[in-house]
């Protein structure tokens, strides 16, 4: 979690983590309210705008940035506003079941995106691959294989950990593999 009130103090906040922080808050506020429906409606909003923004200087971002962002954003709304209905008490009405859906839909767009990249998902909707069937484990095990194939060194030799990871490899390595996992579970093939 970034030191936002720090940052703000000190007005070294970027316009991103500034909107992100005063999302947050509101949110925290509707929360003790017991406004589930309320962080929902707004959270979609919220991610919108984001992902317009984001859009907008992907050039600038690392690769895959938008997506995981959105994916993990969507997906802990979700979660939270879940866990609010299950704490209060409260009952999930039409609303907050379409808020729920439109931002699980979101999420899994961006899983669709990310597996597509990746090479794991074939790159036309209902994704029905022609080629040779693998199980996601093996497309996932070969995924691996290839980074680490490539983190060989010059002389041959195979680097370490720490000097093997450039920052498009620390993107592609530590932030893909979660969200690997958790496509290949949404796929049932764990």
């Amino acid at each position: 979690m970034q030191p936002y009130g720090d940052l703000i103090r000190q007005n070294t906040i970027s316009q991103f983590d500034f909107q992100v922080y005063l999302f947050a808050k509101q949110s925290s506020l509707l929360f003790l309210q017991q406004l589930p429906v309320e962080v929902a409606r707004r959270g979609f909003a919220f991610v919108q705008s984001m992902c317009k923004q984001l859009q907008a200087n992907e050039k600038a971002l690392r690769p895959n940035f938008a997506e995981t962002w959105m994916f993990t954003v969507c997906t802990r709304l979700v979660q939270r506003c879940d866990d609010c209905i299950a704490s209060g008490g409260l009952m999930m009405d039409d609303t907050m079941a379409g808020y729920r859906g439109s931002l699980l839909f979101m999420a899994r767009r961006q899983l669709d995106k990310l597996g597509i990249r990746l090479g794991l998902l074939p790159s036309v909707f209902p994704f029905v691959s022609t080629g040779p069937q693998t199980s996601a484990i093996e497309q996932l095990e070969a995924l691996l294989a290839k980074d680490g194939s490539e983190a060989a060194d010059d002389d041959g030799g195979v680097s370490s950990s720490t000097s093997m990871v450039t920052k498009k490899k620390k993107s592609t390595n530590s932030i893909f593999i979660p969200v690997l996992l958790l496509l290949l579970l949404d796929a049932g093939s764990l």
